[in-house]
């Protein structure tokens, strides 16, 4: 060991941790496997809670696994007050898929992904209960009830909300095809891909699945996701 080597392990943890950390997730990796103070200390998710100083560009893909139909319509936006959420909306003409809603997902420095369902703002009470009232005063023909394609303008102190919803890119089905986003957030240091998969099985949909995939735009080997997992994300429980 190197005099340099030594000083540097006689650092404090606090020291050692920020040096590391600053170097990036991979760098991390290397220094683990160089002495047994630095394989323990930065073996510990603690370590990773605050991923700020990391200079890495995490990039995570999100894949939602749900079943499609020619002309349905999918919708990747942001909301104004959560700019670190990017949703994706399901609209179908078939009454009987409209359940499928949309899916919020809000991406951490450390490229963890928080999943959080919605439903349309037509499947809200405050919606049907002005649908209801539309009828009763006679200003739509019974054919016309609010779901299944047919959407009337609406908004409330209950869905407002709604009104802060911005579109960045949308797809109509048309037959089997690719779908998706790769959104770089205004911090230089993550990318969100979301990426919508046809499945044929209509139970349990849509289902997501969250990895991370790059750092640097260099794919992650097994060993590299996997530790990531064990350490950077696990400091998130």
């Amino acid at each position: 060991m190197t005099r340099e080597n030594s000083l540097f392990l006689q650092l404090p943890t606090e020291i050692l941790v920020s040096i590391s950390i600053q170097c990036g997730f991979r760098t991390c990796l290397v220094l683990r496997s160089t002495s047994k103070r630095l394989r323990r200390i930065l073996s510990d998710p603690s370590c990773y809670t605050s991923m700020d100083k990391s200079p890495d560009v995490i990039e995570t893909i999100v894949t939602v696994n749900t079943k499609l139909h020619v002309w349905d319509h999918l919708v990747f936006g942001q909301w104004e007050l959560f700019k670190d959420a990017i949703y994706f909306e399901h609209m179908t003409f078939l009454e009987s898929m409209d359940f499928l809603g949309g899916i919020s997902f809000k991406m951490h420095r450390n490229g963890h992904v928080d999943k959080m369902y919605f439903e349309h703002r037509e499947s809200l009470d405050c919606y049907v209960e002005f649908v209801l009232d539309q009828h009763k005063r006679g200003l739509l023909p019974p054919s016309i009830h609010g779901t299944g394609g047919v959407r009337l303008p609406h908004s409330c102190n209950r869905c407002k909300h709604y009104d802060t919803k911005s579109i960045l890119s949308s797809y109509m089905v048309h037959h089997s095809q690719k779908f998706g986003i790769r959104h770089h957030f205004v911090d230089g240091k993550r990318i969100l891909q979301i990426r919508i998969v046809h499945i044929k099985d209509d139970g349990h949909i849509p289902s997501v699945d969250i990895q991370v995939a790059k750092i640097d735009n260099i794919p992650l080997s097994s060993f590299e996701s996997f530790m990531f997992s064990r350490l950077v994300w696990q400091s998130n429980q």
